[in-house]
């Protein structure tokens, strides 16, 4: 088992290194994935982009999802079953599919019912969707090992390129972290060992796709489910209006979903990454490999088409799927 995940992992580093790679034949039927999340859509202070991209998941047919489980990061796992539950619901007539179940993930009281539902899941390949911290699929790797073989790839929102100093507006002095790998660094360490391959995308990358007030305004004339997240998300967007002068707010599960159904437009490349436990926060940081060192590293996303931004507007509304 543990040399047919590793064939797998240098199989994905040798293909990623192209510039928006892949052939349109890849997307002809819709990829299996699990997607694990953390959303905070609605709450005070907390970021809404999970949100968002549960909506933009449910929109788009190159998609198979197979269940979507909660984690705890931007919420507890109560409150983010909850407003994932409902996001869900509010979309079951948009979705082109059957309508996932949605499951709670890890918390210190319980086996989580997540685990039962991705076991079963795995009889088949399929690709894993981290948009929080790992916490979930860590604990289930090392209790169900003989899965990971089916875990064709994991995408996670994390890592820091080289030189990234991720500020928000000119003036804002605080220094962005990368949370879904600081809230739990040991959880994330275990997944990159796993030797399953991984795609790690970096918030300084993601946020470059942003929402404006007039896509937002757009979306809460769309449909139904678009436009009860959007009005959720109105306090998140005037946030970051009102606390680092910016006219966008930055969606960066975005980029994570786009990774997987239009992978054409997406530039990736091998890179090595590093654990540096200096200070109060852990941090992945990441660097360039070389061709001995990329067959034990990782697929970083370093850019993405600029027609994207519009893609994720319309996905979000709904409008324009085959």
């Amino acid at each position: 088992m543990i040399l047919n995940v590793r064939l797998l992992k240098w199989r994905s580093l040798v293909l990623s290194g192209c510039l928006f790679a892949t052939t349109a034949a890849a997307q002809e039927m819709p990829v299996r994935v699990w997607i694990d999340t953390d959303p905070a859509l609605g709450m005070l202070f907390r970021d809404a982009d999970d949100g968002f991209a549960l909506l933009q998941a449910l929109h788009s047919p190159e998609l198979d999802i197979t269940g979507i489980s909660v984690v705890r990061g931007n919420s507890q796992v109560s409150d983010g079953l909850g407003i994932a539950r409902r996001i869900v619901s509010d979309c079951q007539q948009a979705h082109s599919g059957t309508v996932p179940e949605v499951y709670a993930g890890r918390t210190s009281a319980a086996r989580p019912p997540a685990d039962p539902a991705l076991r079963a899941a795995l009889s088949r390949p399929l690709t894993y969707i981290a948009l929080g911290p790992l916490t979930n699929l860590a604990a289930f790797l090392r209790e169900n090992p003989s899965r990971a073989a089916n875990i064709e790839r994991v995408l996670f929102l994390g890592g820091e390129l080289p030189g990234a100093r991720f500020r928000a507006g000119g003036w804002n002095p605080y220094r962005f972290t990368d949370a879904n790998f600081f809230k739990d660094p040991a959880a994330a360490q275990e997944v990159l060992r796993a030797g399953i391959p991984i795609t790690l995308v970096p918030i300084d990358v993601a946020r470059g796709i942003s929402l404006s007030a007039a896509q937002m305004q757009a979306l809460r004339k769309a449909s139904t489910c678009s436009r009860r997240v959007a009005t959720k998300a109105g306090g998140w967007f005037l946030g970051w209006r009102l606390f680092f002068g910016v006219r966008e707010a930055p969606v960066f599960d975005a980029l994570v979903l786009l990774t997987v159904t239009h992978p054409k437009w997406v530039r990736t490349r091998p890179m090595i990454y590093r654990v540096q436990k200096k200070g109060k926060t852990p941090r992945l940081l990441l660097s360039p490999a070389s061709a001995d060192e990329a067959r034990d590293g990782v697929t970083v996303v370093t850019a993405f088409d600029p027609k994207a931004r519009g893609e994720v507007v319309r996905r979000l509304a709904g409008s324009g799927l085959r």
